[in-house]
């Protein structure tokens, strides 16, 4: 079982993709605060030394949101070499025509260290699919 944790200030995103994943056999938490998310990420460090396997965060901040905290700084975060995660990181986001999405690809990967990007709208499969595909890569390489 692989351990996943979601990041979306869309509540009903965020339990969507939840369910999902939960009915891959996979251990989901999530939050839709960036703030509390972190701190959530690192409690799970501190649990059990190792934490998520992959994160999923939404780039853009919740308009409700009053330090306007999103995925990108949650991303830029979770970098910090005091943190300690190994996880692989997806960033989803609604910006970005066919043309561009391989430029935003880019930008997250080297601004990030991101391994995949999906970008919104999407279905609850292709979430699923890149979620398992990317964890089957990353153990499989690792054999």
């Amino acid at each position: 079982m692989s351990k996943v944790f979601i990041f979306d200030p869309d509540n009903n995103t965020l339990g969507s993709i939840k369910d999902v994943l939960e009915w891959e056999g996979h251990d989901v938490r999530g939050s839709s605060d960036a703030n509390c998310a972190l701190k959530r990420i690192m409690a799970w460090i501190e649990e059990d030394g190792k934490g998520p396997d992959i994160i999923l965060v939404e780039y853009f901040a919740s308009e409700d949101d009053p330090l306007y905290r999103g995925g990108g700084w949650l991303s830029l975060e979770l970098r910090r070499p005091d943190l300690a995660t190994h996880a692989l990181l997806v960033i989803m986001c609604a910006k970005g025509k066919a043309k561009s999405v391989t430029v935003l690809a880019k930008v997250f990967r080297e601004r990030y260290g991101a391994a995949a990007y999906l970008s919104k709208p999407f279905n609850l499969g292709m979430v699923r699919d890149a979620v398992n595909g990317l964890l089957w890569a990353h153990t499989s390489s690792r054999s």
